[in-house]
């Protein structure tokens, strides 16, 4: 199973988040959007992979950050697990 962190201190808005999103994916193009977002974690990258998202807890963009954990969520059960999402408070590498 691939496992990707994405580190939301370094996230100032979704737009930011979407970068590193198709970066560590190595997207060519990517909507940046929900829908393309349900695209990807659905069928667009291989599964089976993890993605824990770091720092989520009191993050200033949270409300917005919060929907795009929806969409995993959605994702996840969508896949059968194939595609899974963790939220962790910890500092990557700990």
């Amino acid at each position: 199973m691939q496992m990707v962190t994405i580190d939301l201190q370094h996230v100032t808005d979704t737009e930011e988040f979407y970068r590193q999103f198709a970066h560590k994916f190595d997207l060519g193009y990517f909507g940046a959007n929900l829908d393309a977002l349900w695209d990807m974690l659905t069928a667009g990258i291989p599964l089976p992979v993890r993605i824990t998202l770091r720092h989520l807890d009191n993050h200033p963009q949270q409300a917005a950050l919060e929907r795009i954990v929806s969409v995993m969520q959605e994702a996840e059960q969508e896949t059968g697990g194939a595609f899974s999402v963790r939220i962790s408070s910890m500092p990557a590498g700990d």
